[in-house]
């Protein structure tokens, strides 16, 4: 069965078209070959791919992306499953819960309001937003040091090979 490779030129979109008479494509021009599996390569005005190996900046700009988008996953393990809204009241909610915990007669009206609708004790909700709070702040320490740990790799990494080698 023939097998005729189209590539559009200067990016790394190929076609391959297995009829007996194959059409040309519009935009796509005839390639030697088909494109390489490894590596990003790009169809040439001539026939032939030619590969990008990025420098040694780009290799470190996209790296440190993945490193702060697995960063984030990892924090987003736990967010996710609460709604934004109460996400961002929690640094509020430990607030008021310490000083609760102080001092009984301190003003605490976001968990007086949590309190008043979950109609839950304040001792023990502040007990429990202590506990949860405390277990993500260990979380976030130990993320964002191994975040940290993965950029100052980064840092000294001399070549492509050595950001590649950078796992998170």
């Amino acid at each position: 069965m023939p097998r005729t490779v189209y590539g559009k030129p200067q990016t790394n979109e190929q076609m391959i078209d297995l009829r007996e008479h194959p059409v040309q494509p519009d935009g796509f021009i005839l390639m030697q070959d088909e494109r390489p599996e490894n590596g990003d390569w790009i169809a040439q005005d001539d026939g032939t791919w030619f590969e990008v190996v990025p420098t040694l900046a780009d290799a470190k700009n996209d790296k440190l992306k993945e490193i702060n988008q697995w960063a984030d996953a990892e924090l987003r393990k736990v967010t996710s499953t609460y709604p934004q809204h109460e996400v961002v009241s929690w640094d509020k909610q430990e607030t008021e819960a310490r000083k609760f915990l102080a001092d009984p007669n301190s003003h605490t009206p976001l968990l007086d309001q949590i309190c008043q609708g979950r109609g839950i004790d304040k001792a023990l909700l502040c007990q429990r937003i202590i506990e949860k709070a405390n277990s993500y702040l260990s979380l976030t320490g130990s993320v964002v040091g191994r975040r940290q740990a993965l950029e100052d790799q980064l840092d000294l990494a001399e070549t492509v090979d050595q950001v590649n080698q950078i796992i998170p």
